[in-house]
């Protein structure tokens, strides 16, 4: 513990990963419904609701049972970890427009649903992660962790030390490249929640919720890439920001159709 600095680069870098964390989907949010004056809270609610019984509950409680039978083999990593990622989250959207937004069904709803399934993301993943490191740092001290040594607790003191190194070691490049990461992940749930909401509103367009899965399970292929280290994060970044462009723009004119129904 005693050899772990923190710097101050990597301390501003925490508390802005934590502010952007949780200001940028928040704003979001309410810029869309009440600068622009569209969709619902409603909407933006229940996508942040679902997002977290399914990605956060369900699809974690299969990966207890799956993970530990391919962690082992690359290739059958990715492919489970990008086709759960799909199949649990664009399940969610399909049954929120199915079921819960019957009411609500509209190109306006589309996109807030998406800012709180792609905001309830960013919080818990960027902005969560980087509160919770902040709150360790803080109170984790030279004695705590000499308890937990002392204790022969291995892996809790190895866990412990890991973690406090980890977030020693965060810099501003970290910080730019987690917010930039987060901000494409939100701007593809919104523009897989206009494709979904597509497929539950127009008759014979139902194909869209399968292909919302396959985008989905695509778009997380070079970041299960990355994990298993095959490609550098640069490489994985480009990659995810190419990709989510292009459904973005799809997405838009799917979007102005919907709205002119």
């Amino acid at each position: 513990m005693n050899d772990i600095v923190f710097s101050p680069e990597s301390i501003i870098s925490l508390v802005l990963m934590a502010v952007l964390g949780i200001a940028v989907p928040a704003a979001a949010a309410l810029v869309w419904r009440f600068r622009f004056h569209k969709g619902t809270l409603k909407a933006t609610f229940i996508g942040a609701g679902m997002f977290f019984l399914f990605a956060m509950v369900l699809e974690r409680l299969l990966h207890v049972l799956v993970i530990p039978l391919v962690m082992n083999n690359v290739v059958l990593y990715v492919i489970y970890g990008a086709a759960a990622a799909g199949l649990f989250e664009e399940t969610a959207r399909f049954l929120s427009f199915r079921f819960f937004l019957k009411k609500n069904r509209s190109a306006e709803n589309a996109v807030s649903y998406g800012l709180g399934h792609g905001g309830c993301e960013m919080i818990l993943l960027l902005g969560l992660q980087a509160v919770i490191a902040l709150a360790m740092i803080a109170t984790v001290s030279p004695d705590v962790v000499s308890e937990l040594s002392s204790e022969s607790d291995f892996y809790a003191y190895s866990r412990v030390i890991s973690q406090l190194t980890a977030y020693s070691q965060v810099t501003y490049g970290n910080l730019a490249i987690s917010v930039l990461e987060r901000i494409i992940a939100l701007i593809l749930q919104v523009s897989l929640s206009v494709l979904v909401m597509e497929a539950v509103m127009v008759k014979g367009r139902i194909w869209l919720y399968p292909a919302a899965i396959v985008i989905h399970a695509l778009m997380d292929v070079p970041a299960a890439l990355y994990q298993c280290g095959v490609i550098p994060v640069i490489v994985c970044e480009l990659i995810m920001a190419a990709f989510t462009a292009v459904w973005a723009v799809i997405a838009y004119k799917r979007y102005k159709f919907l709205e002119s129904m």
